[in-house]
Formats: structure tokens, sequence, C-alpha cells
């Protein structure tokens, strides 16, 4: 038995934009798989903040652009 597995990406255009609910960012979904197993987002800072707990997810932060980042 095969099964199938499916990922979809989200174009810019169709890109929704959520605030993130500590107030001090957005996350932009850009792929995801199937069963919301794994994502990848694109997430804007508006300035200092710490990581919202997100017990049994593993995350990866990876800087993109030319904007400085610290991470403590």
């Amino acid at each position: 038995m095969t099964t199938a597995r499916e990922a979809r990406i989200v174009r810019r255009a169709d890109r929704h934009v959520t605030a993130w609910a500590n107030g001090a960012g957005t996350t932009a979904e850009i792929a995801a798989g199937a069963a919301s197993r794994w994502r990848f987002s694109v997430a804007t800072l508006d300035g200092s903040s710490t990581f919202s707990p997100f017990p049994e997810v593993d995350r990866i932060f990876t800087v993109i652009g030319d904007h400085p980042v610290s991470l403590d």
C-alpha cells in the first residue's frame, strides 16, 4: 500500500498574515504539509520579543534579509 504525500505552496499574493499571540510580530505561511505535520512561514518582528511556547513543536529560526536579530 502506498500513501500519497501532499504539500501545498502558498503564493505571495495568497498568503494570509496572522498576528502573533503576544502582539510582537506577524507570520505568513508559505508552505505546509498534509495534516499540518510541518510548515514553513515568514515572520516579521516588530521589535524585541520572546518566543511563545508551543509544546511538542520543534522550530528552526533563520534570519533572512538584512535585519540584525539577536537570540538569547
